[in-house]
């Protein structure tokens, strides 16, 4: 029996200390940012991965911020179904 459940989760900006603050152990997520066209400003912010079947069933039961969990591996197609895109930032030089 698995203990893990692999999840993208997608927040508003607006929500992304609280989202951090929600799940302490998860530093460096929520960090990958989004918008409607893939260009700054970014409207929200996603991390995807392996969640124990805890904190995922927290996540999505117990808190009280907006929120988007969408199960399977295709972050991608999560970010389409909710009209984003990833920020992909240009590198200089």
């Amino acid at each position: 029996m698995s203990t893990d459940t692999l999840a993208t989760i997608i927040v508003a900006i607006a929500d992304q200390a609280t989202a951090q603050a929600f799940l302490p152990d998860t530093a460096g997520c929520f960090n990958t940012r989004a918008s409607a066209d893939g260009n700054e400003p970014a409207s929200h912010v996603f991390t995807q991965g392996w969640w124990a079947n805890p904190t995922i069933d927290a996540l999505v039961n117990e808190n009280t911020f907006p929120r988007t969990v969408i199960f399977g591996d295709d972050w991608n197609q999560a970010l389409e179904s909710k009209g984003l895109q990833m920020i992909v930032q240009q590198q200089e030089g």
